[in-house]
């Protein structure tokens, strides 16, 4: 299934809230979509949870095969690699190294 379908999925199942919204993570948006809907219904549930899964499959597969070609082993002089999603919504790929600094105001990579 393509991001698409599950966009327009999500549309048609789940009441989109406009307005101004502060999420936990600390940022903004302009809109927020109550997943309940989707969440009620295990069919449809079962579709986006299965469309998310083809999403980072590859992703996944590449950093496993990576990982066993690598002699490294451990957390220290590693990267990890993953998606991000800027404020806008827009995705881009990070790298973050590991472990996390740990500081009494939060954590921090």
């Amino acid at each position: 299934m393509r991001a698409t379908s599950v966009e327009s999925l999500v549309k048609e199942h789940a009441p989109v809230r406009r307005g101004h919204f502060l999420l936990s993570s600390g940022m903004h948006t302009p809109y927020y979509v109550e997943l309940e809907a989707i969440v009620q219904d295990p069919s449809l549930t079962a579709t986006v949870c299965h469309a998310i899964a083809e999403r980072f499959q590859e992703q996944q597969r590449a950093r496993f095969l990576h990982r066993l070609a690598s002699d490294r082993v451990g957390v220290l002089g590693r990267r990890f690699e993953t998606i991000a999603m800027r404020a806008d919504g827009s995705e881009l790929p990070v790298e973050l190294p590991g472990p996390p600094v740990r500081r009494p105001g939060g954590n921090f990579w």
